[in-house]
């Protein structure tokens, strides 16, 4: 795959993460009331998105370099 189909894909992957935990956050502040801790589920959402994304990021460039 040529490099700039690489990097969308990650960008996708990245829109993908973040948008599914974001709705994770939005669901629970609903059901359970969380619009008192709405900055801590904000916070965890994103550190969540950033670790999730930088494993899923790493493995699927890893499969584009050298191939």
């Amino acid at each position: 795959a040529s490099p700039m189909f690489k990097i969308g894909e990650v960008l996708i992957w990245g829109a993908f993460v973040f948008h599914a935990l974001n709705g994770v956050r939005v669901v629970w502040m609903d059901l359970w009331g969380g619009s008192v801790i709405h900055k801590k589920l904000l916070v965890a959402v994103l550190v969540l998105s950033a670790l999730v994304f930088v494993a899923g990021a790493y493995g699927m460039l890893r499969h584009g370099v050298g191939a």
